[in-house]
């Protein structure tokens, strides 16, 4: 993220439509390290909505509390996900610390 930052959630926004094979994630797994090297659990979670048979785009989220410069995200899935953006939510104002999209 360009240095140490305060987090406090993590969020993954994903999208499900079952008439297409693609399903919301199983869980998600966050870590988190100030150097790249010593990686510390932040929190996981499989709260994730119900597969729609329409499209669906909805977020997934962890709350906590760290600082941190690296965040990587590993996720448990059925068959195929969709994966539209990641966040790292940090400071009082609930602005993103830092945001990846993913276009096609």
């Amino acid at each position: 993220m360009g240095g140490l930052k305060a987090i406090q959630s993590v969020r993954a926004l994903t999208q499900s439509w079952l008439g297409s094979g693609i399903y919301h994630p199983i869980g998600m797994n966050v870590e988190v390290s100030s150097n790249g090297s010593n990686w510390i659990p932040f929190g996981s979670t499989n709260a994730f909505p119900h597969d729609t048979q329409n499209f669906a785009v909805m977020w997934g989220e962890v709350k906590g509390a760290a600082s941190a410069r690296y965040v990587p995200w590993t996720f448990a899935c059925r068959e195929w996900f969709f994966l539209a953006e990641l966040e790292v939510i940090g400071g009082a104002t609930d602005k993103p610390a830092a945001r990846l999209l993913f276009h096609r």
